[in-house]
């Protein structure tokens, strides 16, 4: 078990509040839609209710997951890939079904629970933003680049601005068809 230093500090850094807000906010938004009462767009209100306890769940399991240190003992497992996936779905159901929930809305605990779920979609997109960029600075296979121009040696003629040996034409002379002079004629080789 991490120390409860260690998870006060986790809650106070930007992913650890992030996560905090999605799980109460998930289990508000299935308690206010659970509440609402029974009308003719019950199964669109099911739907939600459905995908802020799943949301509620998962949001748990990742702090349990977290706090426990199951994370540190299973390093083999793409922790950051599942949370990218996971952010990716929930940001469309929660993004559909708020949609829903909101157009069918007639009382006030079905708006009150589709403005939660847009609050979700938020904290959803922000999430998956931190985890793209915690991926990207993690990532040790990409190698910048090296957009360096050939390096010469400063003997003889081979200067960057030269052209090297191995690529001077044959029969030795100009590198274009012309020759450079007065009456600028081909040079036929």
């Amino acid at each position: 078990m991490s120390t409860p230093k260690a998870v006060l500090g986790y809650l106070k850094s930007r992913s650890g509040s992030i996560l905090l807000f999605q799980t109460i906010v998930s289990l508000a938004a299935f308690i206010v839609m659970v509440t609402e009462k029974k009308s003719e767009n019950y199964g669109a209100f099911k739907f939600f209710a459905a995908i802020s306890f799943m949301s509620f769940l998962i949001s748990l399991g990742h702090m349990i997951i977290h706090f426990g240190d199951i994370k540190k003992s299973m390093t083999s497992f793409p922790w950051l890939l599942c949370q990218v996936v996971i952010g990716f779905i929930f940001i469309a159901l929660f993004f559909l079904s708020s949609t829903i929930v909101a157009a069918k809305a007639t009382y006030s605990h079905a708006g009150s629970a589709a403005t939660m779920g847009f609050f979700l979609v938020a904290s959803y997109c922000q999430s998956l933003y931190i985890d793209i960029k915690i991926y990207r600075s993690e990532d040790t296979s990409y190698e910048p680049q090296d957009n360096s121009g050939p390096e010469y040696s400063t003997t003889g003629h081979d200067t960057p601005a030269a052209i090297p040996p191995q690529y001077e034409p044959p029969y030795g002379g100009s590198t274009t068809p012309y020759q450079a002079g007065a009456d600028s004629k081909p040079v036929i080789p």
